[in-house]
């Protein structure tokens, strides 16, 4: 009987054997088309053999197993390529945005709009008075300001929307992680008691597949059947049964650590569609943007620079208000202006009043916008208030050594020590008689002022500390450093804190709020034993110095990013240099206005913007056609074109809605820069110049008026640069004194330091028709003040213009041609942002911003079709492997339903003999 139960035990096995392989084929039949889906196969085995007697006999089949036919190494390299291509997917998706933004093929693309808008200006120069080419002009600056602004927005929602992306994307992740968590943990005990999980496997594999679509993972198979999944920088996101949510917020990807806190991973994130996203987000939208914000910015410069000196069909005869402001009111540093940096103080400022009687008069006025090049040193001396301000202003300019021309400083202080501090007053006057140490003392403090020209309206500010000592700030920088942003003026203001940089603490943090073209940032001081920063790519130390709360200083990069002037030093600009502000050139304005007669006074705004307002029957227009202009009407914003200071703000300035306004014209300056000198001056400090009788050289005779007068010079020596400032007094004195014409000042004489020459010219308000200096007759005098023994005639400008000049208009339509010196913005998710100075016009570079856009679209675009390609390869090799052959499986189910036919017949024959053994008798 044994033999039958062997028998039977095989045909059971067989039969066994035989409806399990269908059910296989059959799951596989029904997975066809189900993505993801792994064949599985029966492993089959001989069943272990039964003895009898002597005799083995075998048993049959026994399955051992049913496996997933898995190749994990390509279904890890299929992942990743899928990972890549979803995130140049999304690259092509955003980039399409992108070009449908800036509307390319379209009458309202922005390069032809800027085109457009110089030959407004073009037709205006042909017709200067027509009101209707106004009317155009004013329109197309209108239509390209708004259309500016709304590629701004609309580049701003794109961001905003793809923030949204983004944080929408670490949803779907978090819930991918959990149910791969719970997933795990099916596995592993399924696989634990020996059952199969190929299902649950399967399912896993896909969720790891959509999560790396995602964004770039690490999976690691722990073989028990839990998988690991870490970020590209090693932070978990499943290990076990356990899930690690992201968090997503302002468009970055934060990993949450078991603290409460988070880490940012975003620039981790290599591929999938956070990748991508980020990619098109922090590389391609953010560049745009900035890149669209420095060409408006550099648009509203020079278009504003050249208007500025321009004049409408009239000149003006209501108040203007400036349309920029500084950081603070306090003061108001002319460098804290948007445009602040752009002020040229080599050159001057020049206004012209109009007296609307009948014959109209005229009568201009120019103020030296110079810095004055002392510099001060605190010597010693408590001041008699502690933790005061205090404002120092040249009133009268001269030069601090040799000479008459004494220098005039004016001083107040403010209460720092109160909250609110005070405002400034009880000050007085000190006159520099010459230089040497200890030459400037005030309220207990004594300096030394170097031996230079002091300018006046130049202003100075001083803290002092709680013991009354004078400590002005000392900052330097590493100079190897440099700015991430080129051409740009960095702006710094104490937000909290304010006191001796050396005392800040974590319990007394002293913060600094900072801004450039493209951001506002801020750092914090709690260390004195560290007080070294990095900004923007700067390396700053605070070595000493009282801040109060609001003082400002300001850093500006050359075309490098270096913080470095014209002679290599370092450009910081605090309030204890020499510079300028909105009330100290107010101020200045208003005495030389009062002297010449203009009738125009400067009032400063709540707002700290400069506001000119002329008296009743007067009007005022600015520059001329010979002015060499310092451009800070067009950083105040007066008599500009635009208003804003990029992108997101440009417009045309309200005024000139009024189009009578629009300055396509020039006054006519004649000879305003006055008689020059012919540059032959030599070094006074190689060999020094002596006025003197016995030399031949201390007299001139000039007629003015028409009317002969004669000139002595003092006799004097003068041993370097800075004491021509005080012959250039002496000539000037001298010949205001011998001269008849009123008012007694009528004459301006002034040593320019740059050129190496004098510049003899009216004094504003004069009544001077006519200028002749007979150089020939003193050869002497003429050598020794670097002019030529020629005779030499001056005429006074008028400041008139015609109704036809349009010079102005030209100037402004010949910047379509002219190349600028401008940012290059580079933006690598990951490293730095950072520019580069280009040179290109405003068209052009709008032109290379759009030509650089379709680069990265047509690469992204070549990424996905090639990245197409491999995916597509990859899967044919998975599914060689892993994918299910209807063809094979018909031929597995035929094949198993014979199998299954023979083992119930081997049953059934068993039965008969069985059935024949019992009826045996």
């Amino acid at each position: 009987m044994s033999g039958y139960r062997v028998t039977l035990d095989i045909a059971k096995g067989a039969l066994a054997a035989s409806q399990n392989n269908l059910a296989i084929t059959g799951h596989n039949v029904a997975n066809l088309s189900t993505e993801g889906y792994s064949r599985q196969t029966a492993s089959l085995a001989v069943a272990s053999p039964m003895s009898i007697g002597g005799l083995q006999f075998g048993r049959g089949v026994t399955i051992e197993s049913v496996q997933r036919q898995a190749n994990d190494l390509l279904a890890e390299r299929l992942r990743e390529q899928q990972s890549i291509l979803a995130g140049d997917e999304q690259g092509v998706l955003y980039v399409e945005n992108l070009e449908s933004i800036f509307d390319i093929q379209s009458d309202n693309e922005l390069s032809a709009m800027i085109g457009e808008f110089w030959n407004t200006w073009q037709d205006l120069s042909n017709n200067p008075s027509g009101t209707s080419e106004r009317t155009v002009v004013y329109q197309y600056g209108s239509q390209l300001s708004e259309r500016l602004n709304i590629m701004n927005e609309d580049l701003a929602q794109l961001e905003d929307h793809m923030n949204q992306e983004i944080e929408t994307g670490v949803g779907q992740v978090n819930g991918i992680l959990d149910k791969i968590a719970l997933l795990n943990v099916e596995i592993n005990l399924a696989e634990n008691i020996g059952k199969t999980a190929n299902d649950q496997r399967d399912s896993r594999d896909r969720l790891i597949t959509d999560l790396a679509k995602l964004m770039s993972i690490n999976a690691i198979d722990q073989k028990n059947g839990f998988i690991t999944i870490l970020n590209d920088s090693g932070y978990p996101l499943v290990v076990e049964n356990q899930a690690y949510p992201l968090k997503g917020e302002g468009g970055r990807v934060y990993w949450q650590t078991t603290g409460g806190g988070t880490i940012d991973i975003s620039d981790d994130i290599s591929s999938g569609k956070i990748s991508g996203w980020l990619d098109i987000k922090e590389q391609e939208v953010m560049k745009m943007r900035t890149q669209l914000d420095t060409i408006a910015k550099e648009l509203i410069w020079q278009v504003n620079k050249v208007h500025s000196q321009g004049v409408g069909t009239n000149y003006i005869s209501t108040e203007q208000s400036g349309s920029y402001t500084p950081i603070t009111t306090e003061g108001g540093i002319l460098n804290t202006l948007s445009y602040g940096d752009k002020i040229d103080y080599s050159k001057d400022f020049k206004m012209w009043a109009k007296d609307s009687g009948n014959p109209p008069a005229t009568v201009s006025l120019e103020v030296d916008m110079a810095v004055s090049d002392t510099h001060l040193t605190y010597v010693g001396g408590a001041a008699v208030s502690a933790l005061n301000k205090y404002y120092f202003t040249v009133t009268t300019a001269g030069t601090v050594g040799p000479g008459a021309d004494n220098p005039v400083i004016t001083w107040e202080k403010a209460d720092h020590s109160v909250d609110p501090p005070g405002l400034p007053g009880s000050g007085g006057t000190v006159t520099i008689n010459g230089s040497g140490a200890g030459n400037f003392v005030v309220d207990g403090m004594t300096f030394t002022l170097d031996a230079g020209y002091l300018v006046a309206g130049n202003t100075f500010t001083v803290n002092t500390d709680a013991a009354g000592t004078a400590a002005p700030v000392n900052i330097t920088h590493d100079p190897l450093q440099k700015a991430n942003s080129v051409l740009d003026n960095y702006m710094f203001r104490v937000i909290s804190g304010g006191g001796d940089v050396t005392g800040v603490s974590i319990a007394n943090p002293m913060v600094i709020e900072w801004k450039n073209s493209r951001e506002t940032q801020s750092f914090t001081l709690t260390d004195p034993a560290d007080l070294t920063v990095d900004v923007d790519g700067m390396e700053l130390t605070f070595n000493s110095g009282m801040f109060f709360n609001n003082d400002v200083f300001t850093i500006t990069t050359d075309e490098h990013g270096f913080q470095i002037d014209d002679t290599g030093s370092f450009s910081i600009g605090t309030s204890s240099e020499w510079h300028w502000t909105v009330e100290s050139f107010k101020d200045q304005f208003n005495a030389q206005s009062t002297a010449a007669g203009a009738h125009v006074t400067g009032y400063v705004n709540l707002d700290g913007s400069l506001k000119f307002v002329p008296d009743y029957g007067y009007s005022y227009a600015f520059s001329d056609d010979q002015a060499e202009d310092c451009g800070l009407m067009a950083a105040l914003g007066i008599n500009s074109f635009f208003e804003g200071e990029d992108a997101s703000n440009i417009k045309v300035r309200g005024a000139l809605e009024f189009v009578d306004y629009i300055a396509a014209a020039r006054i006519n300056g004649g000879d305003s820069d006055g008689m020059k000198g012919d540059a032959v001056l030599a070094d006074p400090a190689l060999a020094n110049l002596t006025i003197s009788a016995a030399n031949s050289n201390n007299t001139f005779r000039f007629t003015e008026n028409d009317v002969s007068h004669t000139v002595t010079l003092t006799n004097a020596t003068y041993t370097s640069q800075t004491d021509f400032h005080s012959l250039a007094a002496d000539i000037q004195t001298q010949m205001n004194a011998a001269s008849a014409v009123s008012p007694p000042s009528t004459y301006k004489v002034i040593y320019d330091e740059d050129a190496n020459r004098f510049v003899i010219s009216e004094n504003d308000g004069s009544h001077l028709e006519n200028l002749e200096i007979f150089w020939s007759e003193n050869a002497g005098t003429a050598s020794a003040l670097g002019f030529k023994p020629l005779d030499n005639v001056y005429l006074p400008p008028e400041g008139d213009y015609g109704v036809s000049e349009n010079s102005n208009a030209i100037a402004i339509s010949d910047l379509q041609y002219t190349d600028f010196s401008m940012a290059k913005w580079n933006f690598t998710r990951g490293r730095d942002i950072y520019s580069e100075t280009v040179s290109a016009h405003i068209g052009g570079a709008y032109q290379d911003m759009i030509s650089a856009l379709g680069v990265t679209g047509s690469t992204l675009k070549q990424n996905v079709e090639f990245g197409d390609i491999v995916v597509e390869q990859l899967a044919q090799q998975r599914d060689m492997i892993s994918g299910v052959s209807i063809d094979e499986e018909m031929v597995k189910l035929i094949s198993y339903q014979q199998s299954y036919t023979a083992a119930s017949k081997l049953i059934k024959t068993v039965d008969e003999m069985l059935q024949t053994l019992m009826a045996t008798k």
